[in-house]
């Protein structure tokens, strides 16, 4: 296909007209093959970019998601999709645990969320991995799983790389209607945003 001088003129226009139509496209993707992991239904998407070993992201995922959510994702005006971004080994761990955990993935975030000193204080983090997946009723030897399975490693970390495309550096970073916020933002400013 031969594009010409007025072709490329009049989509460059066109892209710089829409500048958030054209990004918004980049932070749907995620470069992995892992499926999103998300809450709600809503016609709008929030884009949350967290590390499971920040504690702005705990008292983030704790409080305000947590009021964004009962607010506007369980009513069904808004879907929150979380991505992961591992600042730390532990974290990487912790990510790919509550990966593990399927269809019980929020619960999972849930509970390594309220209960980060514990693991990542922890002198031995695969002891206190195996306590919180026992909490989750989750298979005895999935710590061990987890800590060998290549596909699901790659897949955080593909997500992660394009997460610093877009221009994530640390946590949390959000995507609101194609513009990113690092640290997060108040509930009402979100449930205004998207309400």
């Amino acid at each position: 296909m031969r594009i010409d001088r007025r072709s490329f003129i009049a989509a460059a226009g066109l892209a710089l007209a829409c500048p958030r139509a054209a990004f918004a496209l980049d932070i749907a993707a995620t470069g992995s093959s892992l499926p999103d992991k998300a809450m709600g239904t809503g016609a709008q998407t929030l884009y949350v970019y967290m590390s499971m070993g920040c504690p702005s992201c705990a008292e983030f995922h704790r409080k305000t998601i947590a009021e964004v959510r009962r607010v506007l994702a369980d009513a069904g005006r808004l879907r929150i999709v979380y991505r992961e971004f591992p600042l730390d080994g532990r974290s990487y761990a912790a990510a790919m645990l509550a990966r593990q955990a399927g269809d019980r993935y929020f619960e999972a975030l849930d509970l390594l969320f309220a209960e980060q000193a514990f693991w990542m204080q922890a002198k031995d983090s695969g002891s206190a991995f195996r306590t919180l997946a026992a909490r989750l009723g989750l298979p005895p030897g999935i710590v061990g799983t987890v800590a060998t399975d290549r596909p699901l490693f790659d897949g955080i970390a593909a997500i992660r790389k394009h997460a610093i495309t877009l221009g994530v550096s640390g946590t949390p970073t959000l995507f609101v209607q194609g513009e990113m916020y690092e640290g997060g933002l108040p509930a009402p400013v979100l449930i205004s945003r998207f309400g």
